[in-house]
């Protein structure tokens, strides 16, 4: 998670766990499994179609104004072909 540029926490949360983080311009982070996380701004909820979906991988950007989130589609491995490296 990024607060204004800074890394402010990188790695796994445990669940029902609460982070409280501050920033004055921008807010990212990249959420490995969306569906599991209930995000808040400012106190208001984020809607579920915005954080993602149960197993998707989002890049979520919350600035003052805006609030942008993006799929990051991971390539799955051939298991025919196991030479092939992703």
């Amino acid at each position: 998670m990024l607060s204004d540029q800074n890394v402010r926490y990188e790695g796994m949360v445990d669940a029902d766990s609460k982070l409280n983080y501050n920033a004055s311009k921008r807010f990212r982070v990249v959420l490995g499994n969306a569906g599991s996380v209930h995000l808040t701004f400012n106190g208001q909820s984020i809607d579920e179609e915005t954080v993602g979906k149960i197993g998707e991988v989002r890049n979520i950007v919350i600035e003052p104004d805006t609030i942008r989130a993006y799929t990051i589609i991971i390539p799955k491995k051939d298991e025919n072909n196991p030479s092939e490296t992703n």
